[in-house]
């Protein structure tokens, strides 16, 4: 075998550098510290923005070389975002080696995995050592640093933008290995075209064409509407590709829940498990039993067949039931609501007595109507060792309030503490729902129900109604009272939600609005502008451009001298009105190279251009082009 390696370099120096390394690598038999897996980037266009995406195989990278030495192999530690406007990647390469020569990029934005790994690798590359990031969270990102998605608000439209996401590992300090990095894989061809890898994305953004409408899920008010259970927690959403979205599709999304018991004090908890996301237009489960509903988790931007679903899910959920102080109050109805209200506040816990009973935080909400006297009737219920409270005439009825509005009658103890039962001579007089301050006590009306969702099962006790005493100058209830208490509710099992998915759609109500947003930029067009990229070639000039920005989804864009002579006919979406793909509707621009039909240059002057809108109208306008 032979091994031969060329070294180069602007310096002896760097020459010698470069040969130490590859000195280095046939001594090793070239086995070196792997890269982690390279990103597969995906980019849309926006109105001055570009929004990318990538997946997360790489965090997935196992090294062989650090195991073989003992090391941790999953090493991935996180992503950089690098943006230029040519393709050798020159715009970030601003950060010098030890010998001062421009080698390595500065990223737009960088995300790392909160551990005990951040700011400066202790090992160095030319005399610079690697950042690792600073363990911060920030708005936008995951609880453990990292995201897959990230918005450049900054773009400018027209312009040619090479976008990189490389990810980078830790490498091992002890072994004097520096993290190492994705390549970034780029390549100009010799006719000028640029062929990129998994990792790079080349794209202008762009306006929309006038009149666009986005890609949408079916809601109200941004929100996905609830078609099973009685969750008082919210869905919202966000499209970040149009593109993918998966036209007239239904998808439900269902839930999982878990019992956590309570220890001690702590009372026993439903909380949210996951949640499944079904296409019920194709009958496929496409997220099976996802945890990333919790604040500060990322939704998964891909399915589980690795497609991008275009859409994000914003679970806004109860950590766990419990009481809604805010919407719990007496005479709703009437807007007697606090702070105005005057009867004593409702009080509301979990049943718990020492050794006997002890209520489930059932996830439902119930109305109280106070009757008249002996109008109700509770039930004979055993509450504690030896105490068993009897059936009696009462001036309460209580009431479990479905999702519709509906008042479905429930059972109920109750323990008149503030009557007879203080002494536990218990009886069956009648009773009246009240509270004694002096006593500091509150009668006590016990659920006796049957869990939400669980409606076949045996009826278990649930909660305690009771009246707040240490509420100054507030007022016995009375009849006519009524209380309607509202729990905050995780998503439990017994919940759905389902939603549409609709492509983007253009508004064609206002055509006179939509023709009045045709521009031509830059006008005045002086000499050359920023959207022309580079002359990829050693002599001449390079490309020139104007863009007709806005435009409506099918145009015809004609300029003329002002001598009426047809100088140009530029066409977009031409016959594509009402087929119009995503892709097209995100581009309301048409380029003009300046040159004529023949192929030949145009003069200096001033011109008129007409566009033409089928089914639209048509609007007129002028531009110069000053040498």
């Amino acid at each position: 075998r032979v091994s031969i390696s060329v070294q180069l370099g602007l310096t002896r120096d760097e020459v010698l550098g470069t040969r130490d390394n590859a000195l280095d690598a046939y001594l090793e038999d070239y086995q070196f510290a792997q890269a982690p897996i390279t990103p597969t980037v995906s980019a849309v266009p926006g109105d001055g923005r570009v929004t990318l995406y990538w997946d997360a195989l790489a965090e997935d990278s196992f090294d062989e070389f650090l195991s073989g030495l003992g090391r941790d192999p999953n090493d991935f530690e996180g992503y950089k975002v690098y943006r230029s406007t040519d393709p050798a990647f020159l715009d970030p390469r601003v950060i010098t080696d030890g010998r001062g020569n421009l080698l390595f990029r500065k990223p737009l934005a960088e995300f790392d995995l909160i551990n005990e790994n951040a700011e400066f690798h202790p090992t160095d590359v030319n005399g610079v050592k690697f950042y690792l990031g600073n363990n911060r969270r920030d708005p936008g990102e995951a609880v453990n640093g990292l995201t897959h998605s990230w918005t450049d608000s900054t773009a400018v439209n027209g312009i040619t933008y090479f976008y990189a996401v490389t990810a980078f590992d830790y490498g091992s300090a002890i072994d004097n290995i520096p993290p190492t990095e994705t390549p970034i894989r780029i390549q100009r061809l010799a006719d000028g075209t640029i062929r990129t890898g998994n990792n790079v994305v080349r794209i202008v953004p762009t306006a929309p064409v006038a009149g666009f409408r986005n890609a949408d899920l079916s809601s109200a008010d941004g929100l996905l509407q609830r078609t099973r259970g009685a969750t008082s927690s919210t869905i919202g959403y966000q499209v970040y590709d149009p593109t993918v979205i998966r036209d007239g599709h239904r998808y439900r999304i269902s839930f999982e829940d878990t019992l956590i018991a309570g220890t001690g004090a702590a009372p026993d908890t439903l909380r949210t498990k996951n949640f499944t996301l079904t296409d019920v237009t194709d009958g496929q489960v496409v997220l099976d039993r996802a945890d990333q509903l919790r604040p500060g988790q990322e939704f998964p931007l891909f399915d589980d067949f690795g497609r991008p679903l275009g859409f994000r899910l914003l679970f806004n959920s109860a950590p766990f039931v419990a009481v809604n102080t805010t919407e719990t109050c007496w005479n709703k109805a009437e807007g007697v609501c606090p702070p105005g209200v005057d009867v004593l506040p409702i009080s509301l816990e979990p049943y718990e007595a020492a050794g006997f009973i002890k209520g489930l935080r059932n996830p439902a909400d119930y109305r109280v109507r106070v009757v008249g006297d002996a109008q109700g009737m509770s039930r004979e219920l055993a509450v504690r060792s030896r105490i068993t409270l009897p059936a009696r005439p009462t001036n309460v009825e209580v009431y479990r309030v479905t999702p519709e509005g509906e008042e479905v009658p429930i059972e109920y103890a109750f323990w008149d503490i503030t009557g007879p039962d203080f002494t536990s001579s218990l009886d069956t007089t009648p009773a009246r729902f009240s509270a004694d301050a002096t006593a500091g006590e509150s009668d006590l009306i016990i659920l006796y129900e049957t869990k939400v969702g669980a409606e076949d099962e045996p009826e278990l006790v649930t909660w305690r109604i009771g009246l707040n005493f240490t509420v100054a100058g507030g007022r016995q209830p009375q009849e006519g009272d009524v209380a309607d208490i509202v729990l905050r509710k995780p998503f439990l099992s017994s919940d759905e939600f389902e939603f549409d998915t609709t492509l983007p759609t253009v508004d064609r109500n206002n055509p006179d609005s939509l023709l009045a947003q045709v521009r031509v930029v830059p006008n005045p067009y002086i000499a050359t502008n920023q959207f022309e990229s580079l002359n990829p070639f050693s002599t001449g000039r390079g490309p020139r451009v104007i863009k007709f920005t806005k435009l409506p989804p099918e145009a015809i864009v004609r300029i003329f001298t002002m001598g009426g002579k047809l100088v140009r006919e530029l066409r977009l979406n031409e016959g594509l009105n009402d087929g119009l793909s995503p892709d097209a509707l995100l581009n309301g621009t048409l380029d003009w190279n300046l040159e004529s039909d023949d192929a030949l240059s145009v003069s200096y002057g001033v011109y008129l251009y007409h566009v033409e809108a089928p089914g639209l109208g048509e609007t007129t306008g002028t531009f110069a082009i000053i040498k």
